[in-house]
């Protein structure tokens, strides 16, 4: 009996002890993270970016191609027909002119789709595209499929064209689609949609390959808009202006979702406790400016800094936060830099055409 006495005081020694040293080290940790950091220089120029990128002139949906798309996005009533739509997924999996060659009512099919091409058309026609950063995770982001679905109408338009030879209606068509996408590669503000106009100017190179399979030689060299003869540009290839906005996100992400976290009523009491005790060891400006140093260093191709095992105790919740929740962004750079390649492509294919 007496053993056991002594063992409950050891335990209850040992217990305390275990206590009172993760307190030792959680008060140690809050006199190390009293104060957050200024905006490092990082931060500042991210934030440059973002302010020079903001439009001069009021923004209405009649000269903002952005305000346009969210006022009159309307899936339901511009979406392809599943004729349309069936004959398009036959073109990703089989050879595309033959597919469409072997569609005799294709004129037709096409026709019934007025309403989708007047929207295209008008939302190529708007001179200007900005997408402010969304205030807070959950607005409502306008959806680009209509988009999509309305540039594969424009390049069959454009196939059409060239079944009857007429050059200056192809020439018009892809010049005012590639040209959209060209606008809306510069003005990105969000990573998705650098994706989607990367991935549409892509298939928009692809597919102009068999409508040149409609012209003789001769003609399908004659098919040169100037959005192809122009290089793209490095404001087009760049993410700086994507990598701005992802910063600027993940501070709205962190202003409104796990700062204000609180506020919820679907939290329980453990979960708040756990917040009011982690969050003096989140310092929000300490994770922008690490998140803003690691954007930058990958937009000029280098590897972020390492950073020794001590500096963990600084910010040690935002540092855990930013190695789970940021993605890789180094990936995203090879699908860009084949855009100017797959011009290069498009156009010697053309000159090839003009010599035979």
């Amino acid at each position: 009996m007496p053993l056991l006495v002594k063992l409950r005081k050891v335990s209850t020694r040992m217990l305390a002890a275990v206590l009172m040293t993760i307190v030792a080290i959680y008060l140690l940790l809050l006199l190390i993270n009293l104060k957050d950091q200024p905006p490092s220089a990082a931060a500042n120029t991210l934030q440059q970016l973002l302010i020079s990128a903001r439009p001069a002139v009021e923004q209405t949906a009649a000269n903002n191609g952005y305000l346009y798309l969210a006022k009159y996005d309307k899936p339901a009533k511009y979406r392809l027909a599943e004729p349309l739509t069936e004959l398009l997924r036959q073109c990703e999996t089989n050879d595309c002119n033959a597919v469409l060659m072997a569609q005799t009512n294709l004129p037709e099919l096409v026709a019934q789709h007025q309403p989708l091409s007047d929207f295209y058309q008008q939302l190529l026609s708007v001179p200007y595209w900005y997408q402010p950063i969304p205030s807070d995770t959950t607005e409502a982001l306008p959806s680009f499929f209509v988009v999509y679905e309305g540039q594969q109408l424009l390049l069959l338009q454009a196939w059409l064209a060239a079944q009857q030879h007429d050059l200056a209606k192809v020439t018009q068509l892809l010049q005012q689609d590639l040209q959209f996408w060209r606008t809306f590669l510069v003005k990105n503000n969000l990573l998705i949609n650098k994706l989607i106009s990367g991935a549409a100017i892509k298939r928009h190179f692809n597919f102009a390959a068999h409508i040149k399979q409609q012209l003789a030689p001769e003609q399908a060299s004659a098919i040169l808009p100037q959005a192809w003869l122009n290089a793209f540009t490095e404001p087009e290839l760049s993410l700086q202006l994507v990598i701005a906005s992802e910063w600027a996100y993940s501070n709205v992400i962190t202003e409104t979702v796990i700062l204000k976290a609180p506020q919820s009523s679907s939290i329980s009491f453990s979960e708040q406790l756990e917040w009011y005790l982690l969050t003096p060891l989140l310092k929000p400006q300490a994770s922008s400016n690490q998140l803003a140093a690691t954007l930058l260093a990958y937009v000029n191709g280098k590897s972020p800094d390492t950073t020794p095992w001590y500096s963990w105790l600084y910010n040690p919740v935002g540092k855990i936060l930013s190695s789970v929740t940021q993605p890789n962004y180094q990936r995203y750079f090879t699908p860009f830099a084949e855009l100017e390649t797959l011009r290069q492509q498009t156009i010697a294919v053309s000159a090839a055409s003009s010599r035979q």
